[in-house]
């Protein structure tokens, strides 16, 4: 059962809100996880501002809980901002940082089975898992004659802890305990880093009614 409002408001010229509730409620009957109900509540808003005409601002905030049968989590803040220059006619210098969150999932948590040879272990002791990203790009359009397209190159770096992946190994039995067999397990790592930079561009040609595009990016 899922329910969404969401309210804009222009304040001002320059400056516009946006906010809004969020409700999730989820029962599972299965074979395959078991039987198990799930609510996340959450309540958030975000400001638009545009001080000049070429001048974005944009901020936000999400505040959320995730509750897994009985057992409730603990209320998560997640900020989000961002800005966008729109340098010259063509040209635009962007930045932004957002957190992420993501709570198990029940499939993380409960299910178990076998697959051919392979078994999936359940892991009711999962943790979330959260982290942050932050870019920095440059948009430029190109147009020479009948060929236009444009260019971005961007710089971002993110990092998260307690990062849910399904290793394997040699875990206990969950009907049997003191039996052990290898399988996969969703398991928290201690945390990963990801930066580097990536390109794109696409050119668009146009002759009469036929349009042709390139495209392509590292």
């Amino acid at each position: 059962y899922y329910a969404d409002y969401q309210m804009n408001c222009r304040i001002s010229s320059i400056m516009t809100l946006t906010a809004g509730l969020t409700e999730n409620y989820i029962k599972v009957f299965s074979n395959f996880y078991g039987e198990h109900s799930g609510l996340n509540l959450a309540g958030f808003t975000q400001l638009e501002l545009n001080l000049l005409s070429r001048l974005k601002f944009i901020a936000g905030v999400r505040i959320e809980q995730n509750s897994l049968d009985s057992n409730k989590d603990k209320i998560v803040p997640i900020f989000r901002s961002g800005v966008n220059w729109q340098v010259a006619d063509y040209t635009f210098i962007r930045a932004s940082f957002g957190q992420g969150y993501r709570y198990p999932s029940i499939a993380e948590k409960f299910a178990t089975t076998t697959l051919g040879s392979v078994r999936i272990f359940p892991n009711p002791y999962v943790k979330l898992e959260s982290g942050w990203s932050a870019e920095t790009g440059l948009k430029q359009g190109i147009a020479f004659g009948e060929l236009k397209g444009q260019v971005d190159i961007s710089i971002f770096m993110s990092q998260n802890i307690n990062m849910i992946e399904y290793l394997f190994g040699n875990y206990p039995d969950p009907v049997s305990p003191v039996e052990f067999s290898y399988g996969f397990m969703a398991t928290n790592v201690e945390s990963s880093r990801i930066y580097g930079t990536e390109t794109e561009f696409s050119l668009t040609h146009s002759i009469g009614q036929f349009n042709t595009t390139i495209s392509g990016g590292y």
